[in-house]
């Protein structure tokens, strides 16, 4: 199946299966489409919906968001804690969906405060 925005699949295999999306960003809400295989905020782009970001690489914490359903895994991310998951946040640049979710995206000052208030590196401002 391919989403709309997508031309075609990255790859034919199992790990493209197709999510649905839901962001809420400065009040207003979109359902985009990703592949297992993409990152979020790739996805977002590939939606016409564009995104805080810097560095893109899960080190700078620009793209943050509060995971409100849903899932997702931030291995290619540079600097992400077990613990600011387990707070219910993603960096967007560097977070493969596990499944169907909804994010709250421009998070970057709470995730920050998340940081500080955890213990944790908190990249400069």
């Amino acid at each position: 199946m391919t989403p709309p925005g997508a031309a075609t699949s990255p790859s034919d295999t199992p790990d493209d299966r197709v999510f649905e999306i839901r962001i809420e960003f400065e009040g207003t809400i979109r359902t985009i489409f990703a592949y297992r295989s993409e990152f979020l905020l790739d996805a977002a782009a590939r939606h016409g919906l564009f995104l805080p970001r810097t560095c893109r690489q899960g080190w700078c914490t620009t793209c943050a968001a509060r995971v409100e359903q849903g899932g997702a895994e931030h291995s290619a991310a540079k600097r992400f804690f077990e613990a600011d998951a387990a707070a219910g946040f993603s960096l967007l640049c560097s977070a493969r969906p596990l499944s169907d979710m909804t994010v709250v995206a421009g998070q970057h000052a709470a995730f920050r405060e998340h940081r500080i208030n955890s213990g944790l590196p908190v990249p400069r401002a």
